[in-house]
């Protein structure tokens, strides 16, 4: 019996933390002000979206995979399906610095991060943690 009441709720928890979030799956933690990498560059107003997929037929992947960007510009990883996150890891990226703080895991259809282009000219690798295995890597190529 205390079961069934349980399962009773549910549905209505649900809908209590839905309404709670006003439908914004838009990620809060966008770079913040106080971010000293960040902070420390000039921002361009170039915005580059990157698609971040699940699909059967195509695999996992990010899209475009392969960006050239300048510092300062923003990379903004957008959701499509699945759950995904972008980091450029120190083992992929040796002897690079300034290199942005990984993203959460996005989890929503059209949820977003921005990353800030703090490093400079070179090229850098990003990837999505757990579908390293199955090719989720991305490059990105900061020029002058």
């Amino acid at each position: 019996m205390y079961s069934t009441r349980l399962f009773s709720w549910l549905p209505l928890l649900l809908v209590a933390a839905l309404v709670g979030c006003n439908g914004d799956v838009s990620d809060t933690a966008r770079p913040a002000a106080d971010d000293q990498a960040a902070s420390s560059v000039e921002l361009t107003g170039e915005v580059i979206e990157v698609e971040m997929i699940s699909d059967p037929s195509r695999g996992e992947l990010f899209l475009p995979s392969d960006i050239t960007a300048r510092q300062g510009d923003v990379l903004r990883f957008v959701l499509v399906s699945g759950v995904h996150n972008a980091r450029f890891p120190e083992d992929r990226n040796p002897g690079a610095t300034d290199l942005p703080d990984a993203s959460p895991y996005l989890q929503a259809p059209g949820q977003t991060h921005d990353m800030v282009v703090t490093m400079g000219p070179g090229e850098y690798e990003f990837v999505c943690d757990p579908h390293i295995p199955l090719g989720m890597i991305g490059t990105v190529t900061v020029v002058e």
